[in-house]
């Protein structure tokens, strides 16, 4: 998705000093330079594929994007399912988050709700908090690793 110009944008873009990646090539998208390069040098490797990709029709693209598209929801939904089966399963866990969706709809005066709604809404906290854990430790690992100046280590790579 592109972004709207700000007004400091459209002076630039007046003068002549910033011309825009997608605005030279015709395309009404952004292109990012190294993904570019990487393409390249890619197809440069790998011609044969470059050809048999060339000579597919486009239906066939198409198929072939979508499908990629469905197999990757599909193994998220996998993945939901398996992590609410183990929460469900947890019934110390399943507690805790009830405690939490029951407090949450009180709050916004929602009513007690039964207790399928109730365990819903406390499978939807957990993964919440998932992704907000998930989101937090990503962040504290750059902040880590811009604070040492070190690259990501493996585990066989621990120094003493």
């Amino acid at each position: 998705m592109q972004r709207k110009p700000t007004p400091a944008q459209n002076a630039s873009d007046a003068d002549g000093a910033r011309v825009d990646a997608a605005e030279t090539s015709g395309s009404k998208y952004r292109t990012n330079p190294q993904v570019e390069a990487d393409l390249a040098d890619w197809r440069e490797r790998n011609p044969k594929q470059v050809e048999y990709v060339k000579s597919l029709p486009r239906e066939r693209l198409e198929n072939s994007y979508s499908l990629r598209l469905m197999r990757a929801e599909r193994q998220r939904e996998a993945a939901r399912e398996a992590i609410a089966s183990r929460f469900m399963a947890d019934e110390p866990l399943l507690q805790a988050y009830m405690v939490r969706a029951q407090k949450l709809a009180s709050k916004m005066n929602l009513g007690a709700g039964d207790e399928a709604q109730i365990k819903s809404a406390a499978l939807d906290l957990f993964l919440s908090d998932r992704r907000s854990n998930a989101i937090t430790a990503r962040k504290l690992g750059r902040s880590q690793q811009q604070g040492t100046g070190e690259k990501t280590s493996s585990p066989s790579r621990i120094r003493p």
